[in-house]
């Protein structure tokens, strides 16, 4: 067996091979993303909607504004004003892929849109001196809505007359899809028992120890360094860059050491808000979610509601007794 410069063995399996990030992790030496220190970084926080439904009717920020330390308010009233008009964006990161590129599709997302559809919408973003200057910056916004209708499960949604979330997706339906194998009706037909109900789950969040977090560095001509807890970086310098209306080249992101993400990192959170208050600014900006913003504000595992039948085949075996041989299950979207 061949051993590398470090004295590790070159062949593992059947071995207990340390982690190679083990010993710095155990001793504290790791640096996550809120350990990054940028000289001349300003903190951001963002305003987020209480509202489930709602149309943002004024955001007075003039308050927030005269704060000391307070550097930017970005909201849907001057947001077009100092970054241009963003288009909307896949915060999975997956509308580069499209048949079409970057071609909208019901349900993309606006960044601090005059819309808001859930609990925990960010409405403004600001950035500041001072983590603390941020957050009081945050308290002194005043925030209208007109309140709009809401809906908070999918029968509700797909119910005949139920408001619209998105006006490109009629019935609250984002997409559909189908998929057949093997002749079901048949099998259904055939079959010894069949076995039909509606099961649900709830929402699931992954809870992970790192709160989320990014920070951006605005780089000369325009461009942007982005750190953040990602698992799929590639994918988000594509949305990003196409957000902000930057070139691929202009875009870099890092994903240095992860304290745990479970999926959670496969979307953009955080980073769209620093990217715009960066860019805005021209200064590192670093934003970081409490523990309740990463409740409301990051992907979860979402709920389901699923409609199925199985059929059960008997087999018989000998000398004569018979034991279930099999399930076939023909789940059917909701709907």
């Amino acid at each position: 067996m061949s051993m590398e410069d470090d004295g590790l063995p070159r062949v593992a399996v059947g071995r207990s091979v340390p982690r190679v990030d083990a010993p710095a992790k155990v001793t504290g030496a790791t640096r996550y993303v809120d350990d990054l220190h940028l000289p001349g970084m300003l903190y951001a926080r963002l305003a987020r909607s209480p509202e489930a439904h709602a149309r943002v009717a004024a955001v007075d920020d003039a308050a927030a504004r005269q704060l000391p330390g307070v550097v930017a308010v970005l909201s849907s009233v001057n947001l077009a004003e100092r970054l241009g008009t963003l288009p909307p964006y896949d915060p999975a990161c997956h509308d580069f892929e499209r048949a079409s590129p970057y071609a909208p599709e019901p349900g993309d997302f606006r960044l601090l849109s005059d819309v808001v559809r859930y609990v925990g919408e960010p409405v403004a973003a600001v950035a500041a001196e001072t983590d603390a200057a941020a957050r009081q910056a945050v308290a002194a916004l005043d925030v209208e809505y007109q309140r709009l209708p809401a809906v908070v499960d999918v029968d509700q949604a797909v119910a005949d007359g139920a408001p619209l979330l998105h006006a490109d997706a009629p019935g609250n339906r984002a997409s559909r899809a189908e998929v057949v194998a093997g002749d079901v009706d048949r099998a259904l037909a055939a079959a010894a028992a069949v076995v039909e109900g509606r099961f649900t789950t709830s929402k699931q969040k992954q809870a992970q120890l790192e709160p989320t977090c990014c920070v951006v560095e605005p780089a000369a001509g325009g461009g942007v360094t982005v750190w953040g807890p990602l698992q799929s970086p590639h994918r988000a310098r594509h949305t990003l860059a196409h957000l902000f209306g930057l070139r691929l080249s202009q875009v870099r992101v890092v994903a240095p050491a992860i304290g745990g993400v479970f999926g959670k990192g496969d979307a953009l959170t955080a980073e769209p808000y620093a990217v715009a208050l960066a860019l805005a600014t021209g200064r590192p900006v670093k934003l970081r979610f409490s523990r309740t913003e990463d409740f409301v504000g990051t992907e979860s595992r979402h709920p389901a509601s699923v409609r199925a039948s199985q059929r059960v085949r008997i087999a018989t075996l000998p000398p004569g007794g018979t034991v279930p041989a099999g399930i076939i299950g023909n789940p059917r979207k909701p709907g």
